[in-house]
């Protein structure tokens, strides 16, 4: 069962209704915010949501006719209408009878047939970040690679890659062998090669052969910059 939890930074996400790939879009507003100067003509450089009721999970509140400023992938300010300037480069999003909150984590997804997968859903969901907690590292890779660069629409994607096993492993696909020691340390190593989040290790892994995953996290090769960890 998928396990979802808020994000550790704002992230804005309407709350709307999916259904068959079909996402409601908040409509620019056609009226301008009182706020905001009329005299820029230079293109957008920042998105002001104005109107919605923000959910603040830290205390639990409902702010009402909020304005949530963003500067490129980061929210800079939020406030409430009439107390917070809207910037004059600002493009002005109504959000009025709309919720904001933060963005959820979907923290075990597996994406199999992730290139037939409507990605796009998640977003509409609310779903801004989901983590893969065990497939293929070169289908991870390019999916990531699709995500990131605007081939495909979908949500910030971590991953672990393929699964460390032993003898006998539970699955033959999307698993590497590591019935050795020697061989549970290239495996930590060709993983943190590809560029993996995380180390999915599975049913079948001994004793001597964990404490070298474990070992081998802790090099400074890998740690503590990266921010792999083992994933439950």
């Amino acid at each position: 069962m998928r396990s979802a939890c808020f994000g550790l930074f704002l992230i804005v996400a309407m709350c709307v209704s999916a259904a068959l790939g079909q996402q409601q879009v908040i409509k620019e507003s056609a009226n301008p915010s009182p706020q905001r100067s009329m005299t820029s003509q230079a293109p957008a450089t920042s998105t002001a949501i104005v109107g919605g009721t923000l959910v603040d999970v830290h205390n639990g509140e409902e702010i009402e006719n909020s304005v949530v400023i963003i500067r490129g992938e980061r929210v800079a300010k939020v406030g409430v209408v009439d107390k917070l300037e809207i910037p004059n480069d600002a493009r002005v999003v109504d959000a009025h009878g709309k919720w904001i909150l933060p963005g959820l984590i979907d923290m075990h997804v597996h994406l199999w047939d992730s290139d037939l997968l409507p990605l796009g859903l998640f977003l509409a969901n609310g779903i801004t970040t989901i983590r893969d907690p065990g497939y293929s590292v070169l289908v991870m890779r390019l999916t990531r690679e699709e995500i990131t660069s605007g081939k495909r629409i979908g949500p910030r994607l971590f991953f672990c890659g393929d699964l460390l096993d032993g003898m006998p492993p539970l699955y033959r696909e999307s698993t590497l062998l590591v019935d050795t020691p020697e061989r549970a340390h290239s495996a930590v190593m060709f993983l943190a090669d590809q560029g993996v989040d995380c180390i999915k290790v599975y049913n079948s892994v001994k004793e001597p052969e964990l404490k070298e995953i474990i070992r081998s996290l802790l090099t400074p090769v890998i740690s503590p910059s990266s921010g792999i960890y083992l994933a439950p």
